[in-house]
């Protein structure tokens, strides 16, 4: 029978993902702060080129605080300090099944001009509402769009284009 999950990811997905109940994977929402204002950094997904936060698989014994600073590092070539415990999830479809996302905060400290996917993903900073705007998966933008709360900064999320509640 044909499976649509490349083989190096059946074994992973065979055992739990620790830390996080229910989790298949663990991702990061990496921000900065410049200005005074949060800045999200979103990578191209490897072959539709949507953009995406850095995500993955937990491996066999890792936290989903681990796999999400791996992939951090490994999909978008960031380190900072990422929070250990989850600040929500949301779900999306791939290889033929739905997945779980336990997703954290990230607060960037560096950023590598070359990374182990450099090749085959971009790497782009925008305002919260841009990437909001950009993630294909409603429950991903709106942890995006809750970001500056959620990461305890004081200014709400920038306003974008016809948002009611931006300044007039």
């Amino acid at each position: 029978m044909y499976h649509p999950i490349p083989p190096r990811h059946l074994a992973r997905m065979e055992s739990p993902a620790s830390s996080v109940p229910d989790a298949d994977q663990a991702g990061v929402i990496p921000f900065r702060v410049r200005d005074g204002r949060p800045f999200v950094a979103l990578i191209t997904s490897r072959r539709s080129a949507r953009w995406v936060i850095p995500k993955g698989l937990i491996d066999p014994g890792e936290t989903a605080f681990e796999a999400a600073r791996r992939e951090a590092w490994e999909e978008a070539g960031l380190h900072g300090t990422v929070s250990e415990r989850a600040v929500g999830r949301y779900r999306y479809g791939k290889w033929g099944r739905e997945w779980t996302v336990a997703v954290h905060l990230m607060d960037v400290d560096f950023a590598a001009d070359r990374w182990p996917e450099s090749a085959v993903r971009a790497r782009h900073w925008m305002t919260v509402a841009e990437a909001a705007a950009c993630v294909s998966e409603a429950g991903l933008a709106r942890l995006i769009l809750d970001l500056p709360r959620l990461a305890g900064l004081t200014r709400p999320h920038d306003p974008g284009p016809g948002d009611p509640t931006a300044a007039r």
